[in-house]
């Protein structure tokens, strides 16, 4: 047994794992977009700070909260990252929608959007790699995937006009007179 059909079952899961993050990014990336494009277009910079830091567990990005205040209300917006991995209580630069507040990022960033881009690229660096392992293995024949080599391909069949067609019942009587005529002729009847 070779080593790629020893670890086919993890590049299988990998397939599955990379498959599920890469649509919620494709989401994430989509709900992203009309934020960042109200911040483009109505951009306040303000000096926020980073409160605390969320670990929500194994399969989640950790939160970074961070607070600011903009026309005398206090808001507080996670987000997925911030640049510099800076401690919790340091103050931060970020950018504001002023229609919409609660919509942040920090300064100079993506925000969110940038965020969700990374992720697509990092889930597509382990995608390629592992469909690549798994069709040099030849490990997509689910019955409907097209057999690129021919090997299973079905026999060629002859033209129906060339195959011997089934007897008729005047095609047996005629039969059954010519060998009663070969009987009467062979014994002299």
């Amino acid at each position: 047994m070779s080593f790629l059909d020893r670890i086919t079952p993890f590049l299988w899961l990998v397939v599955a794992v990379c498959t599920i993050g890469l649509a919620s990014e494709v989401v994430g990336i989509a709900q992203q977009i009309p934020v960042q494009r109200g911040i483009d277009a109505h951009t306040v910079r303000l000096p926020g700070t980073f409160v605390e830091l969320d670990k929500e567990g194994k399969f989640h990005d950790d939160k970074h909260i961070v607070s600011y205040a903009y026309a005398d209300r206090g808001f507080r917006t996670p987000l997925r990252g911030l640049p510099g991995n800076p401690d919790v209580g340091a103050k931060v630069c970020v950018e504001i929608d002023a229609t919409r507040p609660e919509n942040m990022r920090p300064c100079d960033t993506l925000g969110g959007l940038g965020d969700s881009l990374a992720g697509l690229g990092w889930g597509s660096a382990f995608l390629l790699p592992a469909l690549l392992a798994l069709w040099s293995r030849n490990d997509f024949d689910f019955g409907w995937s097209i057999d690129w080599r021919g090997e299973y391909r079905r026999p060629e069949r002859p033209h129906p006009s060339t195959l011997r067609r089934k007897p008729t019942r005047r095609d047996r009587k005629r039969a059954r007179k010519a060998e009663r005529e070969a009987e009467d002729e062979l014994f002299g009847r």
